[in-house]
This record gives structure tokens, sequence and C-alpha cells, in this order.
């Protein structure tokens, strides 16, 4: 989506150690790894997988605070050919470029916020991801309880509606009734609501020039 040596010195080891390495072993292990997976899953999200604030006039943004835009509403949906269990994580693709500001205008902890890109070495904005919360997750057709983990999915959740930009610290998942670990299935639906800030006019870089909003989220699907 747009807004993608440890040293070990060899006098410390045993002497056997050392005398071992000096003959040739007539044999070899080759290992071989790999996985099968049940099904395969795709994700699609709505309007071209596009956020657009369209043009943001420069005179309309605050010289003292954040200058909050309207919530944009997007909707995913994962397919898959054969039910499935799954674990959805986003990346921000922007790491780091999240601006004080705008973030805090939004939600008050810093490790929801996803960065909009950088302009002359300025952060330009922040924003969050969550669930809306008006709208119902469904699987297969059936209204969904929306579950999140924060340890790979060892254990879930059925709170907290805000989604972590931190990587690999948060995923979600759904099942069909108040269960306490996601089922498997093959139609996922869920709509996210986006808020988002632009930093004080004072904070960016002269508003003489163009600014281009540059967010980037990745959506990941891991099988359980």
């Amino acid at each position: 989506m747009k807004l993608i040596i440890r040293n070990t010195a060899l006098a410390t080891l045993p002497l056997a150690a050392i005398l071992s390495a000096a003959f040739a072993a007539d044999n070899a292990d080759l290992t071989i790894k790999g996985s099968i997976k049940p099904s395969a899953c795709s994700i699609a999200l709505s309007d071209n997988a596009l956020i657009d604030f369209g043009t943001i006039h420069a005179p309309a943004l605050s010289q003292t605070s954040a200058t909050r835009m309207a919530s944009k509403l997007f909707t995913m949906t994962i397919h898959c050919n054969a039910p499935t269990k799954l674990v959805l994580s986003m990346i921000d693709g922007r790491q780091g470029t999240a601006n004080d500001a705008a973030g805090s205008a939004i939600y008050p902890l810093d490790y929801v916020w996803y960065g909009a890109g950088k302009a002359d070495g300025k952060n330009i904005g922040a924003y969050t991801i969550q669930r809306n919360a008006q709208t119902l997750a469904t699987v297969d057709g059936q209204v969904a309880t929306t579950l999140y983990t924060t340890d790979g999915g060892n254990l879930w959740n059925q709170t907290q509606q805000v989604d972590w930009s931190q990587p690999a610290t948060r995923g979600h998942g759904w099942s069909s009734g108040p269960a306490s670990a996601p089922g498997a299935f093959k139609t996922i639906t869920q709509q996210w609501q986006l808020d988002f800030a632009i930093g004080k006019a004072t904070d960016l870089p002269p508003l003489t020039q163009d600014i281009h909003l540059d967010g980037l989220v990745t959506f990941e699907i891991k099988y359980l």
C-alpha cells in the first residue's frame, strides 16, 4: 500500500578437538529441509491498494500543531484455496519516518505509528491502522471474532484494535466464535481504518515546494 563475530581463540579449544580436525571424515551428511503447506492464500486490498489524500494545500496546515486528516477506510480480503489457519502481520515500509507531533495527535503510544516518508530529511507525518469497529469481519460468510497475538501465535487475545507498527511484534487472526485461537477458513474479510496526520508546518521543509506523502505498508501472511 502506498500513502513497501565472535572470535574464538584456537588456544581455548581442548587438545582433542584440535587433533580431530587433522583427520578427514570418510562420510558426509546432507540435510533436506522444506515444508508442505495445505493451501495457498492471497491478499486483495480495495481501491487498488492505494490511500490517496489528494492535494493538501499548504495554508490549511497548522503552524503550531499537527493537522489531522479525515479517516480513510479500506477493505482487505484473504482468499485461500482450502481452509487455512494463518496469522496476518503489517510491516511499516517507512519505519523511522513517523513525525512525533503527527503521531501524538492520533494515538499516544509511538509503537503504533507508521511513517509517511521524509522530505529534505524531515519526517512528514504519521498514521495508525486499526480494525474498523463499525464493520464486523467475516470468515467464510459468517461473523468473525477478531484476535491478535504478540508472540508469533502461541497466545491470542480478543481486545485492542490498534495495530502495532513494529515489525514481527503483532499478528492478527480470526475465529468463527469465542475461540482462543484462529480457525481455518477459505475467505476472510476485514475492514480497516487509517488515521493520518501531518506534522506542524514549522517542522516541515519550506512549503514553497511540493511535498509528497510516501507511506508504505506490507501485509504479510504466515501459516499456522
